[in-house]
């Protein structure tokens, strides 16, 4: 499956970049939190491609697919138009370097808490299922 491969090869982009301060390229429109949800993307798929990401275990690897998807979802849910190629821009992911490592808490509470919340939905729906006979 090709899938998984793209956010590995998207951290291997962003880790990538040399460590100047470019002009701010943010995309058009986008608020402040968008810029936070970028945050987290960036910082979830650079997990992905780095050395200690290639150690994941498989579910952990299909965990952070995941919520790396989550926020591409997020953002392509109030940018419906936004092109990768716009979030992805070089000089707006080196812009962001610098804020990476300490998104990291706050990007792993929102994970953590959308996954406790998938994990009530979907035990709120088995019980909820009529039991086979």
């Amino acid at each position: 499956m090709a899938w998984p491969k793209a956010p590995v090869a998207l951290a291997a982009i962003i880790l990538g970049f040399g460590s100047a301060t470019p002009v701010l390229a943010v995309p058009a429109g986008f608020s402040d939190q968008d810029q936070a949800d970028a945050i987290c993307f960036m910082a979830f798929a650079s997990v992905l491609g780095s050395a200690e990401g290639a150690k994941l275990s498989a579910e952990d690897r299909s965990g952070l697919t995941s919520i790396t998807t989550y926020y591409v979802g997020k953002l392509k849910g109030r940018h419906p138009d936004l092109a990768m190629r716009e979030l992805l821009d070089p000089a707006y992911v080196r812009s962001l370097q610098g804020e990476l490592a300490a998104a990291g808490p706050r990007c792993s509470q929102e994970a953590t808490e959308i996954g406790e919340d998938l994990t009530r939905a979907g035990n709120a729906l088995t019980k909820a299922e009529p039991q086979a006979q």
